[in-house]
């Protein structure tokens, strides 16, 4: 599956928040999955700069992001930020993360497994007036018992995305 590049997100939309999503079914690894796109546009208060340093500090996650249970710490990359770390959501698996690239402050990227599904994440930041410019991607592979449930899901993720982005600003906004 191709990613999209923080700057094709953008060129996307020319609203102040859009959303796309769709399930497609898919043959990955031997095994049939469903996959769920959703794709945000977002004006934020904070400066690009605060919401990548916040979005790069996994222990801040269960802050902003109402799903989490807690996080657990893992590997540090050598300048002392966290590479790896384990999220437990409130109702659902725990999740296996890791940062598979970062560019401060304008592109952010990781993915996990946690309980049969793989989820991929790529947010871009640019600056906008006093503020942010945040185009977000996430990329849900599940398994294919769950294709009934699909739209739903699809529904309620990007619901609960919407929440936590506007925690995500304003923790931004206070560090």
């Amino acid at each position: 599956m191709r990613q999209l590049d923080a700057g094709e997100l953008f060129v996307r939309s020319g609203s102040i928040l859009w959303m796309s999503s769709k399930h497609v079914p898919q043959q990955t690894d031997q095994r049939r999955t469903i996959v769920v796109d959703i794709t945000l546009h977002k004006d934020m208060a904070a400066t690009p700069e605060a919401l990548f340093d916040t979005l790069n500090d996994p222990a801040l996650r269960p802050r902003w992001q109402r799903s989490l249970k807690r996080v657990e710490l893992g590997e540090a990359d050598p300048a002392g930020g966290v590479t790896r770390w384990r999220e437990q959501t409130r109702l659902g698996p725990a999740f296996a993360m890791e940062i598979v690239e970062q560019d401060r402050p304008r592109r952010w990227a990781e993915r996990g497994e946690g309980g049969g599904v793989t989820v991929s994440l790529l947010v871009g930041l640019a600056p906008s007036g006093t503020g942010s410019r945040m185009a977000l991607s996430l990329t849900l592979n599940l398994p294919w018992p769950l294709r009934p449930a699909a739209p739903l899901l699809r529904l309620l993720i990007a619901s609960e995305l919407q929440g936590d982005l506007r925690r995500l600003d304003q923790l931004a906004q206070e560090r």
